[in-house]
């Protein structure tokens, strides 16, 4: 079974700018360039930052954060 779905979560452990700050762009260009196109696979966890739910997520196995 597969299916694709699109969310917004905050990594665990990765400490990212926000989006007004400098390097807010060219962060999130190369988070795209490594997960687009391929099967990201999140486990949520019960925290929450931002009104977001945190997460860690693997590619090929490896935590991207």
């Amino acid at each position: 079974m597969s299916s694709t779905a699109f969310f917004l979560i905050r990594l665990r452990g990765l400490a990212a700018p926000s989006w007004d700050d400098p390097g807010a762009a060219r962060a999130a260009a190369a988070m795209r360039k490594l997960v687009f196109g391929r099967t990201v696979t999140c486990e949520l966890n019960s925290g929450q930052t931002y009104n977001r739910c945190t997460a860690v997520c693997a590619l090929d196995g490896t935590d991207i954060a």
